[in-house]
């Protein structure tokens, strides 16, 4: 069973705030530490009765007949019918184009069937993958002065009801937003609602933050791999690429642009253009986290052709 490369958050050479995919097949959810060491909101789920399925991104108690949350659009697995507890609940991750908003779910990406593309923490230590969007909350100044902080914002919350924020998560929004009302040239607040909207996945609200910030600091490429990543699980590939082609363009060292361009290409059906991200992303980093997945999806680029 192949695993497709995902990426990692920026390192020392790069700001904490760039955006990552990761592809998963099969994979049981799980969490591990965050970066910033702060606590991981893992998402919640309740015991269940026969037939009820629990949503792995919200919750929510579903049917077990339905193949995604009505609550954020959460892809749902069949083979949690008939189950009585929430870990005999827990889905499999199936095949899609990339994660839904929270609004529903999206079509399925046009690009090659049959792969999972979806999203990884953002932190350099996550022991675990999810099958929903996840980011990083806004919490502590990394070295670049960019937000960094703890994991998922979303929680359980009762049937029906939309994912709640943690209190934590609801102060910083207000604060960022009396910030943009005093100053809406705010760069960091501008780029934490944009962080926080992306949590959420609100895409056009992240998409809206990020080029606002990008209006003020247009040479930020984190923040513009950012708003690749919310194009792209908005379903503008072609926007995604541009900007990520942008990136590698301005920044030829960006580990981040390369690897999440790859993905993007191989998910359209551009496998050989897959294959020269990757592929430069080796010469960046032949032994970083991801490089042995990333040879490994090689490998079956060239397999298949």
């Amino acid at each position: 069973m192949e695993r497709a490369p995902a990426a990692s958050r920026a390192t020392s050479t790069e700001s904490p705030t760039a955006r990552t995919f990761a592809r998963l097949l099969d994979l049981d959810l799980s969490f591990g530490p965050s970066e910033a060491g702060s606590m991981s909101i893992p998402s919640q789920t309740r015991a269940l009765e026969p037939n009820i399925c629990a949503c792995p991104r919200c919750g929510e108690s579903l049917p077990a007949t339905l193949d995604c949350c009505d609550a954020c659009g959460a892809p749902l697995d069949p083979r949690g019918a008939g189950a009585s507890s929430a870990a005999a609940a827990s889905p499999q991750v199936r095949a899609r184009g990339h994660a839904p908003a929270r609004s529903g779910p999206r079509p399925r990406s046009q690009g090659v069937p049959g792969i999972a593309w979806l999203f990884l923490v953002v932190g350099l230590a996550v022991g675990g993958m999810v099958g929903f969007a996840l980011h990083s909350a806004i919490g502590p100044r990394g070295e670049a002065g960019m937000p960094a902080g703890p994991a998922d914002i979303m929680a359980g919350t009762p049937q029906g009801a939309p994912p709640r924020m943690p209190a934590q998560i609801m102060q910083q929004v207000q604060s960022y937003k009396a910030a943009l009302a005093k100053n809406p040239d705010d760069l960091d607040a501008n780029i934490g609602l944009g962080n926080l909207e992306f949590d959420s996945g609100q895409w056009e609200n992240a998409i809206k933050y990020y080029s606002r910030a990008l209006a003020i600091d247009p040479k930020n490429p984190d923040v513009r791999v950012d708003r690749a990543i919310a194009y792209h699980s908005s379903g503008q590939n072609d926007l995604a690429k541009t900007e990520l082609l942008h990136v590698t363009k301005e920044d030829p060292r960006h580990k981040n642009a390369w690897l999440n361009l790859g993905v993007v290409a191989r998910e359209t059906g551009d496998r050989a253009g897959a294959a020269r991200a990757w592929e430069r992303f080796l010469e960046l980093d032949p032994n970083g986290e991801h490089s042995a997945t990333v040879r490994q999806e090689l490998a079956s680029l060239k397999s298949a052709g």
